[in-house]
């Protein structure tokens, strides 16, 4: 994925960021919900909190955040590539006027670059607010990233993951005909030679609730859990792009221990 590209304006270079990387609180809406209200709701019983953003892109929705609630939240952010770095943030807020000059180092995230789908590096109980839009299909180990999250959670802390588990047409909200049906599906688990279905699966867990986005795929809702273990053996992850440069995100597939 391209961080920016460069076309011409009158003779002029002007930047063209990239539309997948750029969503913020009004687009999270679409996506996962209003994220701006899970932050009122947790700053009514704590002074300050702590939220970090999977797969932050540009990290409009922290820059928004960062300038809704000030020095009351505590912003992270991860990527998974060195390029998607804070000096490119940066330049994003400054871009897009969401900070003066002499102000914006101060109101950055503080950014992690590292893969979500293995143990982060990142301290437990941490984090009273977690959420992600348009990342998880591209985690390799999705049940791996799920657990971290728990992991990451404070006791009285809220995740809101968008899954993303299928292939959705966004017009009409059906399953993608643009795919072979065997990769229409993101998130697969097999028990005893049959195919689980991964909602159902997942709404076992006492901690995790399961809603429906605008866009037609599901939104996890989690708690801090005890213990918490999907109880999921990977055996295979790789990218769909690799296989056609039309499509995109990363299949997992597992096997239920």
């Amino acid at each position: 994925m391209t961080k920016y590209n460069i076309k011409k304006v009158k003779g002029k270079k002007q930047i063209v960021w990239n539309p997948g990387r750029k969503r913020g609180l009004e687009e999270a809406k679409e996506r996962i919900g209003d994220i701006e209200r899970e932050v009122k709701l947790l700053l009514k019983n704590k002074k300050k909190i702590k939220v970090l953003e999977i797969g932050c892109g540009y990290g409009k929705v922290l820059l928004e955040l960062k300038g809704l609630f000030g020095d009351r939240v505590e912003l992270h952010g991860t990527n998974l590539e060195k390029r998607w770095d804070l000096k490119l943030i940066r330049r994003f807020a400054l871009a897009h006027k969401m900070f003066r000059k002499k102000d914006v180092n101060k109101n950055l995230p503080k950014l992690h670059i590292l893969d979500s789908g293995k143990k982060m590096r990142l301290k437990s109980s941490s984090f009273d607010l977690i959420y992600a839009q348009a990342s998880v299909q591209y985690i390799y180990d999705k049940a791996k990233f799920l657990e971290e999250i728990n992991r990451l959670l404070t006791k009285n802390g809220k995740a809101i993951i968008e899954l993303q588990e299928k292939k959705i047409d966004s017009d009409v909200n059906i399953v993608s005909t643009a795919y072979p049906v065997e990769y229409n599906t993101l998130f697969e688990i097999w028990n005893e030679g049959k195919k689980v279905d991964v909602l159902k699966y997942l709404k076992k867990f006492k901690n995790v609730r399961i809603k429906t986005a605008k866009k037609g795929w599901s939104v996890l809702h989690m708690t801090k859990g005890k213990r918490f273990s999907l109880g999921l053996e990977l055996i295979n992850s790789f990218n769909l792009n690799k296989l056609y440069k039309g499509w995109w995100g990363t299949k997992a597939v597992y096997r239920v221990k």
